[in-house]
């Protein structure tokens, strides 16, 4: 049975990413996770949305708070996961 959840490390190696800058867009919300206890964990199927339907580019968004815009369209597009 394959899992339902990936490692923020998993989640930077298939974008092809530093695993610094998947945490940094993990904490933003820009990588959809969840975290039990200490542990990160991406949701594969709210990751294979993301790389399905990705938000629009826009240069360092890890850098600043997302906007409650982008809060409420990140909701819509991939609920409670």
């Amino acid at each position: 049975m394959e899992k339902l959840t990936m490692t923020v490390e998993e989640a930077a190696a298939a974008l092809g990413i530093h695993r610094n800058l998947a945490y940094a867009a993990a904490n933003k919300g820009i990588i959809p996770c969840i975290r039990v206890g200490k542990r990160i964990l991406v949701s594969r199927v709210a990751f294979e949305r993301l790389l399905e339907n990705p938000p629009p580019y826009s240069p360092g968004p890890w850098l600043t708070k997302p906007s409650k815009k982008v809060l409420e369209e990140r909701q819509r597009r991939f609920g409670g996961d």
